[in-house]
């Protein structure tokens, strides 16, 4: 397993939020890990598996999306990228392929939000952080 970043930092605390997993976002907890990237950033597949899904981040702002991997034991959602052109949902990858771009969500947001990926993860079918996969 890889980071979807090289030499990842997380967002952790600015003027729009926290990035860790697990914190309060609006009565919810925030669902994965933010790591600081920069618009054009091309996006590496943690794993080998199938692209499942290409989706989108909010229905109020369709041009975020997010492109999900999974295999038989991970899923990952990696947020605010645009799948490869080249790419297909149903086509399956291999890990470090890239398979996506970052997008410029500090762009839309502003206010001092630093530019990232989201990282969620699920083992097993259940949410689990990912920060301690990609942080040795």
């Amino acid at each position: 397993m890889i980071s979807p970043i090289d030499n990842p930092i997380e967002r952790g605390r600015d003027p729009k939020g926290h990035g860790d997993y697990g914190m309060p976002r609006g009565g919810k907890k925030h669902q994965g890990w933010d790591v600081v990237g920069q618009p054009g950033d091309f996006i590496k597949s943690p794993i080998s598996g199938i692209i499942t899904k290409h989706g989108y981040m909010y229905d109020f702002a369709r041009q975020f999306r997010y492109v999900e991997i999974a295999d038989s034991t991970y899923r990952f959602r990696l947020g605010y990228s645009e799948l490869m052109q080249d790419l297909k949902v149903g086509q399956h990858i291999m890990e470090a392929d890239c398979v996506s771009i970052l997008q410029d969500i500090a762009g839309y947001w502003g206010g001092g939000m630093k530019n990232h990926l989201h990282i969620e993860c699920y083992k097993n079918g259940l949410l689990t952080d990912p920060e301690p996969l990609f942080i040795k």
